[in-house]
């Protein structure tokens, strides 16, 4: 979106801001685990991420609810496939080859995420989702998903 607008300075000015503030509070949680350094990031990511909000609403005019509304269907896909992929892989570690564990983890989960964003589409919680990523997907592969929805 910065970009789009001609503010690519600002993309700058996030991703240095970015670099300082992860690297400060990854050198300060080094000291004490690696579970800090992990939360310290998850700390980072929702500060940037306010800061980028607030750039997006100045610059761009973007609502914070316009932008979660945007993101929603691949941020619930994901949650979906997650929910299902934590369970799968704990009752299947072990019990089979790793290589078996991973292609069953990835068809899977590409399945779930796949459905999740269709059957949204098909209840018209996000009727323009598949419009807008039309564009990237080729033509051929489109008309076999169209029916779907």
């Amino acid at each position: 979106a910065m970009i789009a607008i001609g503010q690519s300075r600002l993309l700058i000015r996030q991703g240095i801001l970015q670099i300082i503030v992860g690297l400060g509070l990854a050198i300060v949680a080094a000291q004490y685990s690696l579970a800090a350094v992990l939360l310290t990031q998850i700390v980072r990511g929702v500060l940037l991420t306010a800061y980028n909000f607030r750039d997006m609403r100045r610059f761009a005019g973007l609502r914070f609810r316009e932008v979660v509304v945007g993101l929603a269907p691949p941020y619930i896909a994901t949650a979906v496939m997650a929910a299902i992929l934590l369970p799968m892989r704990l009752l299947l570690a072990g019990n089979i080859p790793p290589l078996a564990l991973l292609i069953a983890l990835v068809v899977t989960g590409g399945v779930s995420y796949g459905a999740t964003i269709l059957i949204g589409v098909r209840l018209r919680y996000w009727p323009n989702f598949l419009d807008v990523i039309a564009q990237w997907i080729p033509a051929r592969l489109l008309r076999l998903v169209k029916p779907l929805v």
